[in-house]
């Protein structure tokens, strides 16, 4: 599980702010990538506006064209090759006992998979949700290509929860809940570097539920009365020091996720055939 780093967070006006203590190892059921990655996420009642926020876009794979043939074919190589070797695109193999079998073809099927612009730089991207592991071990990934050398870069690697927004930033959600925020999940926080091609990391969050009962809830850090404290984490690991009350969570959080609208790619199962559709004109 990521755990970025701590600094104070000071958005317009600035808050003597009490800590509070870790948070106890008590854990939440992770909930399924693949479904996780197409829902929105829960916010804490009474804070967030859903009604103001636009309905998710879908994101479906698209028609085979001129100019999407060379990444959709590397794509679909990179994809093949997992499907046949279980060796993933970033060259890490996962286990030695994959032989290609129907049963083993039939677990890798349980992968996901989605072709489609997500970055908005108008190429196509492979995302790629590879759960067939233990928790700790699944990952998520984004690729670009390369289209003169057909070679794949790795624009984000995380845990495969991912929620991707209109505004070009990515939620990565960690793959255990340790903490004390109930239905809140935490989470790290990426913006795509359209110079760069990659996503950056600008900070991790999770928050206290005071509805939990949890003795000692700093209430004097709730100012806004929402039930709910944040923690924004930026540079190191994360301490549960300094709570954060849900309008500097909101402020700090918007110039990334802009008015929320969420962005649902088309995940296909991992499968021969569904490779080969990139490649079948529509």
């Amino acid at each position: 599980m990521k755990k970025t780093g701590y600094i104070t967070i000071c958005i317009f006006l600035c808050a003597a702010l009490t800590a509070c203590g870790k948070p106890p190892a008590t854990e939440t059921p992770v909930p399924s990538p693949a479904a996780a990655v197409q829902t929105p996420g829960p916010s804490p009642s009474g804070t967030i506006d859903l009604s103001s926020t636009p309905e998710p876009e879908t994101l479906p794979v698209s028609p085979l064209t001129e100019e999407n043939t060379p990444a959709r074919t590397a794509y679909a190589a990179a994809l093949n090759t997992l499907l046949d070797t279980n060796v993933l695109p970033n060259g890490d193999k996962p286990s030695d006992d994959y032989t290609g079998s129907i049963e083993d073809r039939e677990r890798m099927a349980r992968n996901r998979f989605s072709v489609c612009d997500v970055d908005g730089d108008g190429a196509e991207e492979l995302i790629l949700l590879y759960t067939t592991d233990i928790t700790a071990a699944q990952r998520g990934f984004i690729f670009s290509c390369e289209e003169e050398t057909g070679k794949l870069g790795i624009q984000l690697e995380s845990y495969p929860l991912f929620t991707f927004y209109k505004s070009g930033a990515v939620e990565g959600g960690w793959s255990h809940n340790q903490g004390k925020g109930n239905t809140f999940w935490p989470y790290d926080l990426y913006r795509y570097d359209s110079f760069l091609d990659v996503y950056v990391d600008v900070g991790s969050v999770d928050a206290w539920d005071e509805s939990l009962g949890i003795e000692d809830y700093p209430s004097q850090a709730d100012k806004s009365g929402s039930g709910f404290v944040y923690y924004i984490e930026t540079n190191g690991s994360m301490t549960w020091e300094d709570p954060l009350d849900v309008s500097i969570y909101e402020a700090w959080r918007y110039p990334y996720v802009r008015d929320g609208q969420e962005i649902l790619p088309e995940y296909l199962p991992l499968t021969a055939e569904n490779i080969q559709g990139l490649l079948t004109a529509g």
